[in-house]
Parts: structure tokens; sequence; C-alpha cells
């Protein structure tokens, strides 16, 4: 199926931040079909989970935006939702 997002062109690349995982982190290209909206809000997101209201005030988005952006993330596998509707990346931003 087609993303909602259109082609980024960015050579950013994630790696993985498990928990889980004790080796060390498997590095990927951020998929190429992301946003730069989609990838504003990963930046916003840094390293701590955080909340919407949070994340609004830092990208600038509208709540309805942002939310739209965060289920996209989610469903990619980027980004997870936390008790008390934090958000966090599951991974890390890196310049390739």
């Amino acid at each position: 199926t087609r993303r909602p997002y259109p082609r980024a062109r960015t050579s950013s690349a994630i790696t993985s931040t498990s928990a889980t995982s004790a080796s060390a982190p498997a590095t990927a290209p951020l998929p190429e079909d992301l946003a730069p909206e989609a990838v504003r809000v990963l930046e916003a997101l840094g390293d701590e989970a955080r909340d919407i209201a949070t994340l609004a005030l830092t990208t600038g988005f509208a709540v309805e935006v942002l939310h739209g952006h965060l289920l996209t993330l989610e469903l990619e596998g980027i980004v997870t939702r936390q008790p008390g509707g934090n958000f966090q990346r599951l991974h890390t931003l890196r310049a390739s």
C-alpha cells in the first residue's frame, strides 16, 4: 500500500535503541517516503518521551495534525505511545 507521505529527500538514518537488544544497535535508513513534517516530529521527540502539548509547541503543528503524523510513525514502528499519552522514538536519528 502507498504511504500518505510524499518522499522526503534526506540522508538521515535511524539506529535502533531497543532496550531488549543487548547487542550494538542496528542502523537502518529512514523510510524514503517520510514527509519532512514527519522527520520534524521525530527530531522534536528527542531521546525522551514527550507529551502531545510539548510536541505541538516544539513543532508548531496543530494537535490534530500532530496526531496524524504520530499515528503514521507509530504504524511504521518508529514511534511508540507510552502510558500517560506520551510518545517516544524507538530509533535515534543520526546523519549518515
